[in-house]
């Protein structure tokens, strides 16, 4: 679960410099898993076909 004060500048500017990282980047990620999540909470199924070619059984629907 993404805590929502992990959406929040200073977070990010905490992060960025323990870790010395883009905070754009490190921002971007953040959106984009806790787009993930929510889509999840709304009971929508999804895979990651990236994960399905890695393991090299990719079954599609």
């Amino acid at each position: 679960m993404i805590k929502i004060e992990s959406l929040s500048a200073d977070w990010i500017t905490e992060r960025r410099n323990k870790f010395r990282k883009d905070p754009t980047i490190i921002e971007g990620m953040i959106y984009a898993l806790y787009l993930l999540e929510c889509l999840k909470l709304t009971g929508l199924d999804f895979i990651f076909k990236g994960l399905c070619v890695a393991i090299h059984n990719p079954f599609y629907v």
